[in-house]
């Protein structure tokens, strides 16, 4: 099991959106709960489906976003608010993963996923400076960017839309939400489906 320490919300998407560390329950609209990855996965439409999420105001210097996707067609992964200080982690038509900082910069990681196939990717902030957001793609390392200090955000946080755009279209599973930077080999672990996270 995966140490719950700096667990801010973990969301298996089995038949609900329930926060299992039960700090932050989503609400979802349009979304369905279907077979996933992990047991049961939300399905977005790619037009109307959200969840919302009560958790922006808890990631800042150091934060890891790990999730498995399947996508068939661009959209947001997780927008962190939606007024001053939002960040947004979307996935681009040509299969690449991009970070974008309160529409200031836009950050594109290298690896091309494929559409409609499961990956387990994890996002790590580590401090304020150097190449210090990683991108892990099922376990690896996968690139590296320069984002600088990241403002904390106002308004609500979403899951699979830009709040009213860009919404997700395809599966989404067990998403977990840190205030740390997840160990290599707990994202490892992450990765293989193996290992739980404890929720107390």
């Amino acid at each position: 099991m995966i140490s719950p320490v700096g667990l801010l919300a973990y969301y298996p998407l089995d038949a609900d959106a329930s926060d299992a560390y039960g700090t932050f329950p989503g609400t979802p609209t349009s979304v369905s709960f279907v077979p996933g990855k992990i047991r049961g996965a939300a399905s977005f439409n790619g037009s109307s489906s959200k969840i919302a999420v009560p958790i922006q105001s808890a990631m800042a210097t150091n934060f890891s976003l790990a999730a498995w996707i399947n996508f068939a067609a661009t959209g947001t992964l997780f927008l962190n608010g939606t007024q001053s200080g939002r960040s947004r982690f979307a996935i681009l038509s040509d299969g690449r993963l991009r970070f974008t900082e309160d529409n200031i910069a836009d950050y594109t990681f290298t690896p091309v996923l494929a559409f409609n196939t499961w990956y387990h990717i994890v996002f790590v902030k580590n401090g304020n400076s150097g190449a210090n957001l990683t991108l892990y793609v099922n376990g690896v390392a996968s690139g590296s960017v320069s984002v600088g200090t990241i403002t904390t955000p106002s308004g609500t946080a979403y899951i699979g839309a830009n709040n009213t755009t860009t919404f997700w279209s395809g599966l989404l599973d067990d998403i977990s939400l840190w205030s740390r930077v997840l160990t290599a080999d707990e994202i490892a672990k992450l990765a293989s489906g193996t290992a739980g996270i404890a929720t107390r």
